[in-house]
């Protein structure tokens, strides 16, 4: 059902059934309680911040001991319609729930190649990796990105977030490329 649909059927469940005993899953996602259906349907304002690119990136030097910058880690950090700042906690926790978190980390991850093309130096990107449904794909796409930039794609080292608990190992699809 649309959203417009599941805000209305909790509406009715909540005067009707026992909510405890209900579950809801967004597509192919594990089942959760229905009492977290509500959460899940406030973080509607997440489809905005990807659908308008309201990412702004900044760059961390990575220097060597000689103090020289060997590289730079683009880091993602977003905005609301007013323009205060949303803070990776609160975005990422809202593409998990919401099952946005591949849209999202695409949108860091295309960003930040493009961002690259300005600072000119290696640069480590993160991204999530339990977020990645074809990796083949997104890691390929990432390239072709870079390459309509004229970037080497070489310049570029994917870094997984610390976050994410990873259950298997991404070299297999870094051989893809």
């Amino acid at each position: 059902m649309n959203e417009q649909g599941a805000k209305e059927f909790l509406d009715f469940s909540t005067g009707h059934m026992d909510l405890a005993e209900m579950q809801f899953r967004v597509e192919n996602q594990d089942w959760k309680p229905m009492m977290e259906l509500e959460s899940i349907l406030e973080t509607k304002w997440l489809d905005e911040v990807i659908r308008e690119k309201r990412i702004i990136s900044y760059s961390q030097p990575i220097v060597t001991r000689d103090k020289e910058i060997y590289a730079y880690e683009v880091l993602s950090r977003f905005t609301r319609e007013d323009g205060s700042m949303i803070y990776p906690n609160e975005i990422f926790s809202a593409a998990r729930a919401r099952g946005r978190l591949y849209a999202l980390d695409r949108l860091c991850r295309m960003t930040a190649v493009s961002y690259s093309a300005i600072l000119q130096k290696k640069t480590f990107i993160n991204f999530i990796p339990t977020s990645i449904y074809s990796p083949e794909f997104c890691l390929k796409s990432t390239i072709h990105r870079a390459n309509q930039l004229n970037i080497n794609p070489s310049q570029f080292v994917f870094e997984v977030v610390e976050t994410e608990q990873v259950d298997e190992t991404f070299e297999e699809y870094f051989n893809l490329l």
